[in-house]
């Protein structure tokens, strides 16, 4: 990536997030309860696949309608399945409460094998610039695993603008960040603020920016099409990473 080396490594974290990474939806049977029969279909397709990883209990898996008891179970269940697959696992740990957030991440890491957190910025109560950097602090501080922190404005009623972000990339414990802003001026300009940087990830949160994420140096994505065309989603980022080789051999 132009500015992310895949061999790269934090000091703290071994995790690279790189390629395209399902958001899993959350099957459910006649009764209202999870399906781990259908789940564990879903990631054996996606394993055979070429996938690199899932992200169970984020927004597409509707996390925020699950009960805690049973969000938990969910990603410990999904963890257990994707090691027996070489998947890696990104947990959906993010809720709109700063201490909330971290009680249900350390629960989570207590009983399941993640790599990392998944972390939305709070929504509803919708802080300030100020507070979302807080909040991410905060969150940091209490949890062992890294964290990958999201912007989905369509979800959360506020945007972190590009300087918010670059501030949260600076938190000890936050590797990457998520954005699905749909606003193409901000994320080339997060190209620009991040290409210098080797110890954080650009992910594509929004299927149909990904190419323009990919395009301005970003490590990939977590996508909802990579559920239905994982082959297909993981060649197009393969073929922009050889597309940027080109293009840094050619300059």
């Amino acid at each position: 990536m132009a500015w992310r080396k895949l061999l790269d490594m934090t000091e703290e974290y071994d995790f690279e997030p790189e390629g395209v990474f399902p958001a899993l939806p959350t099957p459910m049977n006649e009764r209202d309860e999870i399906n781990y029969d259908a789940t564990r279909e879903h990631l054996e397709y996606l394993a055979e696949n070429s996938i690199p990883g899932v992200v169970p209990a984020g927004c597409t898996g509707h996390a925020a309608t699950l009960f805690h008891d049973e969000h938990i179970d969910y990603v410990t269940q999904v963890a257990e399945m994707a090691d027996d697959r070489g998947l890696d696992v990104i947990a959906g740990s993010g809720t709109n409460s700063t201490y909330e957030t971290i009680d249900l991440a350390q629960r989570i890491e207590e009983n399941a094998d993640i790599d990392a957190h998944l972390m939305i910025s709070p929504y509803q109560n919708k802080p300030a610039q100020r507070g979302n950097i807080q909040h991410y602090e905060l969150v940091a501080e209490e949890v062992e695993e890294p964290i990958i922190a999201y912007n989905v404005p369509s979800r959360t009623g506020r945007n972190l603008v590009p300087e918010t972000q670059e501030q949260i990339s600076e938190i000890p414990g936050v590797i990457g960040m998520k954005e699905a802003s749909n606003m193409p001026d901000q994320i080339k300009e997060l190209g620009e603020r991040f290409m210098d940087r080797d110890d954080f990830y650009l992910l594509s949160g929004d299927d149909p920016r990904n190419d323009l994420v990919y395009n301005v140096g970003g490590s990939g994505a977590i996508s909802v099409t990579g559920n239905i065309a994982p082959e297909k989603s993981m060649d197009v980022w393969e073929t922009a990473l050889l597309e940027e080789d080109t293009d840094r051999r050619e300059k």
